[in-house]
């Protein structure tokens, strides 16, 4: 069963896997459910994304300007939100911070993937801020999931794990950005 659900709308479907790779990679023994990878013809896919919900202990909203207008994103966070036993996590992409989501969401701690307002336009690239967001999502969610041993694994910037959740969100900069 999934104990981090992550919950994003289509168009931002290649972010949410990248990060259940990251997440997989540096989170040994973590079940990260992303409906696009779980899902195979022939499920009763809202069941199935209904049952890891429920599973799921955390959940990742993953909110970009687009997901914030959508209902799909906010119906998933809303469950978790009023569950007693999930953490609700706002993770955002697309220039949006935890501080600018709607309420109640910018009441949650969460986390930026993005900090393209510290680059010049256009310019997306793995650096020392994107590497602390995700430096403290992976520490909070050890805690979080008591998970044995004393700290999570360390990691650099150029592992493939961070390359490729940088070369997702490039991929979305580039086409969500005008």
């Amino acid at each position: 069963m999934p104990q981090i659900f992550i919950s994003y709308i289509h168009e931002d479907e290649n972010v949410a896997q990248a990060l259940q790779w990251f997440l997989k990679a540096k989170l040994p023994n973590v079940n990260v459910f992303v409906a696009g990878d779980q899902l195979r013809l022939g499920d009763e896919w809202l069941a199935k994304i209904r049952d890891a919900l429920k599973s799921a202990r955390v959940v990742l909203a993953l909110f970009s300007p687009a997901a914030i207008e959508r209902p799909w994103v906010n119906f998933e966070a809303g469950g978790a939100w009023f569950s007693d036993d999930k953490t609700l996590v706002p993770i955002c992409i697309g220039g949006l911070s935890p501080a600018s989501l709607p309420k109640p969401y910018s009441n949650i701690q969460g986390a930026s993937l993005d900090d393209r307002g510290n680059l010049p336009y256009g310019a997306f690239q793995v650096s020392g801020l994107l590497h602390a967001a995700l430096l403290y999502i992976v520490q909070d969610l050890w805690k979080i999931l008591d998970l044995s041993g004393t700290s999570p694994p360390q990691f650099e910037l150029n592992d493939p794990e961070v390359e490729q959740l940088n070369i997702a969100l490039n991929r979305w900069n580039s086409l969500h950005t005008t």
